[in-house]
């Protein structure tokens, strides 16, 4: 599921979850742990100084917050 807020972005998300065939709470729990690792990522990669992790982590948070605008509008 990682791979759905990390190379992926708006229809093209949207068509992965059909294709896989999650479900709404799949999607869900999906959505949690990409955030939760991203953030993670921010809290150690800051400290130990590793610039390509906490900007994949940025990007993740962002689509993580695209995804769910565009959800909300639905």
């Amino acid at each position: 599921m990682k791979i759905a807020w990390s190379l992926l972005s708006g229809e093209s998300r949207d068509v992965f979850q059909d294709r896989v065939g999650a479900d709404d709470a799949t999607w869900a729990r999906g959505r949690g742990m990409v955030l939760a690792e991203a953030l993670q990522n921010l809290l150690y990669y800051n400290m130990h100084s590793n610039p390509v992790i906490v900007r994949m982590a940025y990007h993740k948070i962002s689509q993580l917050t695209v995804d769910q605008s565009d959800r909300d509008r639905g």
